[in-house]
């Protein structure tokens, strides 16, 4: 038998420097975050989590039926912002834009929900 326990594999090994970058970059946002408020508090960071959420879900269930990667995160970030961005530059108030982003969202998931149920029929 080798020097490694049951069950443990080279994986986390090769993930080392993904987490780690990972963690870099949720420094760095956080850090330039604080600077733009002027200070730190603990809900800053709410605005922010319809947007990550709702790539992650759109990018998912657009491209690979349901399954995250990261060319379908990249994917859905692009779309919501070009949707944000549309919404700002149409001078919506911020609840409208919220809500308009939750009902994409809800409509992508419902038209995906949809297609799967129709192709394994």
């Amino acid at each position: 038998m080798g020097d490694k326990s049951v069950g443990e594999s080279d994986e986390p090994d090769r993930m080392l420097p993904l987490g780690l970058l990972a963690v870099l970059g949720a420094a760095l946002t956080g850090t330039l975050l604080s600077a733009r408020a002027g200070g730190a508090f603990p809900d800053m960071g709410s605005p922010f989590l319809l947007q990550s959420v709702g790539a992650v879900v759109l990018g998912g269930t657009l491209i690979f039926c349901g399954s995250a990667t990261a060319a379908g995160t990249l994917f859905g970030s692009v779309l919501l912002v070009l949707i944000v961005t549309t919404m700002q530059i149409a001078g919506l108030p911020g609840g409208t834009q919220e809500i308009i982003q939750d009902v994409v969202i809800i409509a992508v998931l419902a038209f995906a929900g949809d297609a799967r149920s129709r192709s394994s029929a």
